[in-house]
């Protein structure tokens, strides 16, 4: 019996060692979150404006084509809580900050809170690369190793020597190159992700409307110019919206940006973006992103 306790106990070590390893491996991998939150520390103090928002966003403007002293600060699915978190972080490194661009899709106001929805762990990043606190040390927060298949996956591409996700300097997403046109693909795939991005109901409204609201206020407290987007999407994605979820989510934008005077520019269904310029069904490709950026640029100028 007492061998058989010391067996176990020397496994149960081994074992414990070798997630602590895996755990050290995979922090001290270079990841977007990682970037952005250093390279705010070391240059806050005179970026100028900060794009916010999901994917649409991060793989959708490119600093260096935009504004001056412009940086991306939006990641995959990041939603207004995160938004607003990261702007109450940075907002008071930030001297010379006159603009902020927020993404708000057709999701924006009906996505579940990450702690809530199928991609939770997206959370841990902030938790543990970007010193937001908002969970306890202890929770499945504060460790890579809590999602298995994540943590797992980053192992493997790791030890396989294959490239990490990654973003450029200014925090553009390097991930969506220009993508394969199959036409067909993008038609099943549009309804299914509209059918992801449609919600039952519109539970999560008043908390997303919330966190919104208190981004704008914070940007009016600080002298700072709130701009509200709707980035571009490909024509099957727009047609197979759901009529009450958009009107709704029409109805919110205007309310917020009559309460706050905001300027809001809507692309959801501008010609001007082609087939070449998508990496899928709602994500710009690297040429759409070139495009997209210059068209906002301009538009704010003329504005």
């Amino acid at each position: 019996m007492r061998r058989f306790i010391t067996y176990t106990s020397l496994f149960s070590l081994i074992v414990l060692l070798t997630l602590m390893s895996g755990e050290h491996i995979v922090r001290s991998l270079p990841n977007p979150y990682k970037h952005k939150h250093q390279w705010m520390l070391n240059n806050a103090s005179e970026v100028e404006c900060l794009i916010m928002g999901s994917s649409h966003t991060y793989y959708g403007v490119i600093p260096t084509n935009f504004l001056p002293n412009t940086f991306n600060l939006a990641n995959v699915s990041q939603n207004p809580k995160y938004d607003y978190l990261l702007l109450e972080k940075y907002i008071p490194m930030c001297h010379k900050l006159h603009s902020v661009v927020v993404p708000v899709s057709y999701v924006t106001f009906f996505d579940k809170s990450l702690e809530e929805g199928d991609e939770w762990f997206y959370a841990i990043n902030y938790k543990l690369y970007m010193d937001i606190d908002e969970h306890p040390n202890w929770s499945r927060y504060n460790f890579e190793l809590s999602n298995r298949p994540v943590y797992s996956g980053k192992l493997q591409t790791y030890f396989s020597g294959k490239p990490l996700p990654t973003c450029d300097s200014l925090g553009f997403g390097l991930d969506y190159a220009l993508a394969a046109k199959d036409h067909a693909l993008w038609e099943k795939n549009a309804y299914m992700t509209v059918d992801r991005h449609t919600a039952d109901d519109g539970e999560m409204c008043s908390e997303n409307e919330t966190y919104l609201r208190r981004i704008a206020q914070l940007c009016c407290d600080n002298g700072i110019k709130l701009v509200l987007i709707t980035p571009p999407t490909w024509s099957a994605y727009y047609k197979s919206l759901d009529k009450k979820q958009l009107d709704k989510t029409y109805e919110l934008i205007n309310e917020i940006c009559h309460d706050y005077s905001l300027p809001y520019f809507d692309y959801l269904k501008d010609p001007r973006f082609l087939e070449d310029d998508f990496y899928d069904c709602d994500h710009l490709s690297d040429i759409g992103a070139k495009k997209f950026t210059t068209i906002l640029r301009n538009d704010l100028a003329e504005r």
